[in-house]
């Protein structure tokens, strides 16, 4: 008769518990995601709030010829990349499109367009930290390439760095590359990350 009884009980009772335990769970996943909803939406405005801010940076006012002097012996001089101006939150650069830069078709190549946004973008990171401490370095790079440009006699390219994101273990720059008649020809995105010298 026991052993009836508890089965009977199990039988009966058991879905009202599933229901109930059901009905828990789900108001403690509704909990949950609203929680992260809201984590979300406070992570977002944190993110906002430590986006690029022209007042919170400033390159450091190194020389142009200064800077042009490290490019000497390494790929930024064998391409004849230049450094042309520096400002608070900026930095410019240009590059000849010949027969160093160019692709077989005669065109300015995607690669040598890489080379120059990452080194205006890595050269003004490194003037946004106290270059006796620090060094920046290129991780990652985006590049979109929209506007050919043909390779010439005194045909330039010109590309100008501005910071996205500037924290404490890395920067985010964004370098447009425009032509003589100032259409851009490539969009790129320099993430470096900051590493200690010492």
């Amino acid at each position: 008769m026991d052993v009836y009884r508890s089965e009977f009980m199990k039988q009966n009772h058991q879905p009202s518990i599933i229901k109930k335990l059901s009905l828990i769970l789900m108001s403690a996943l509704a909990l949950s995601l609203s929680g992260l909803h809201a984590a979300s939406e406070q992570s977002d405005a944190k993110q906002e709030k430590i986006v690029y801010s022209s007042n919170k940076i400033s390159l450091e006012q190194v020389p142009l010829k200064e800077l042009n002097a490290t490019s000497l012996g390494n790929m930024v001089g064998l391409l004849g990349i230049e450094y042309t101006a520096i400002g608070d939150d900026y930095l410019a650069a240009k590059m000849p499109v010949n027969h160093k830069t160019r692709q077989l078709m005669g065109q300015l190549h995607g690669g040598a367009s890489v080379v120059l946004a990452e080194t205006v973008g890595t050269m003004a990171a490194n003037l946004v930290v106290d270059r006796t401490q620090y060094v920046c370095v290129g991780i990652s790079i985006h590049a979109s390439h929209m506007r050919k440009v043909i390779a010439g006699r005194n045909v330039y390219v010109y590309a100008v760095a501005t910071p996205l994101h500037i924290g404490k273990s890395t920067q985010v720059w964004q370098i447009k590359i425009t032509d003589d008649q100032k259409q851009l020809v490539c969009a790129s995105q320099l993430t470096v990350r900051v590493l200690d010298k010492r």
